[in-house]
């Protein structure tokens, strides 16, 4: 739990946004798919994943974070 309490700290307030705002969507996007007939297509999944939206987001901000941390320290070593 206390590093989902990191997570919370160090990612932006705009991810936590953005992941309100794309779980709204999903949930549009299911609701009005249960009054659709549609081809399926490969990228429509069956099921959702397991990892919510907002883990998604954080996990993708972190990793980007460290990444621009070791470009960063790699520039000053020089």
């Amino acid at each position: 739990m206390a590093e989902a309490d990191d997570d919370q700290q160090t990612v932006p307030k705009v991810i936590t946004y953005l992941s309100f705002l794309l779980q709204r969507v999903a949930e549009s996007n299911d609701k009005r798919r249960l009054f659709q007939s549609q081809k399926m297509f490969v990228f429509h999944g069956l099921t959702r994943p397991t990892i919510s939206i907002t883990t998604y987001l954080h996990r993708i901000f972190n990793q980007m974070l460290q990444q621009c941390i070791l470009c960063q320290s790699g520039r000053h070593q020089h």
